[in-house]
Order: structure tokens, then sequence, then C-alpha cells
């Protein structure tokens, strides 16, 4: 067990103090897009891009998977680096964090905050609560993701170690602390 645990489960007013986690999941969600194709926008005027024309009504799809792999945004894109959302003094950037995970433009997912909310509190319990460590037997492939519309990872092992007594995480579940 650590014995500097934190008597109490993170909470969303831990929030602004975690910024490495923020940056672990935005550098997650660049890294692997769930949906490396976004979904379907209509220009709604002309619109000229790079000589281009965009006629208007015409079906525009944003490619996620591009966007997250441009090195003049994000170097050395097939790298996993959370860092890259960091600035000198560890703060979140403000220039990258609005990312295209959820979309761009008025068509934005009106449940971003939603599930950037919800994907902070799950990671934040989850690892506050355990210790996630690959098996020296079962090197873990990072390239192994299946071809298809929305991305998974192929099946891996781990070790999951509890960081807090197994009964005491079984009480925080409803309490919320440790006594």
């Amino acid at each position: 067990m650590i014995e500097n645990q934190a008597r109490h489960t993170p909470t969303f007013n831990d929030s602004s103090s975690l910024p490495q986690l923020h940056a672990f999941l935005l550098e997650t969600l660049r890294w692997r897009p769930i949906v490396r194709i976004g979904f379907p926008h209509r220009a709604t005027k002309d619109i000229l891009w790079r000589g281009y024309c965009i006629p208007k009504g015409a079906t525009v799809y944003g490619c996620h998977w591009t966007l997250s792999r441009d090195p003049t945004v994000f170097p050395a894109p097939e790298t996993f680096n959370p860092q890259r959302w960091l600035d000198s003094e560890g703060r979140l950037n403000d220039d990258h964090t609005k990312f295209i995970t959820f979309g761009f433009g008025r068509r934005v997912c009106p449940g971003l905050h939603l599930a950037n909310q919800s994907l902070y509190i799950t990671l934040a319990f989850l690892l506050w609560s355990f210790r996630i460590v690959q098996r020296p037997d079962a090197p873990i492939n990072t390239h192994a993701f299946n071809d298809a519309v929305i991305s998974h990872a192929a099946p891996f092992d781990i070790d999951v170690i509890p960081r807090v007594e197994v009964a005491k995480l079984r009480a925080m579940m409803t309490d919320g602390c440790i006594d």
C-alpha cells in the first residue's frame, strides 16, 4: 500500500490540480482517436480553401486521424507524449486543449463536457485506486488496434494492484472517504 495515499477519493474539485491527468487524457484521445473520421458536415456556403472550392451543400468529413497526426501541431505524432499538452510550468496549454475528439465548428458534440468530466473522474478514481502494471511475460503491442470505424486495442494482459485495502475501496464507493 502507498503510505501517503490521499485520505479521500478524487473529486471534481481536484480537477484543476491534476494537469498531468488531463494531459494524459488529451494525449490518449489524440494518439488513438475513437472515431477516425468524424460525422458529416454540410457546407452552408461556397468555401474557398487553399485554391479549392467546397461548394455550398457539399458533405465534408473531418478526418480526426489525420488532424491528430499533423506534425506541425503535434511533433512526432506517433509518439505517445502527454507532456505535449503542458506548458513549461506544468499547466495545460490553452492553445491545444480544444481538441477535435468531439467534433468542431457549430456541430460539436453537445455532450462533450459530460464526456470529458466522465473520463476525468473515472480515470482519476481508477489511478487513485489501482496501480496498473504491464506483465513482464506479456508485453503490450501499443500499435495493435483494429482498423474498424470505432478503434479498439487488441486484447492484452495487465496486473491491477489495489493501492488501498479492497474493503476500504468498497466502503469508499458509498462513503467517498477513508475512515
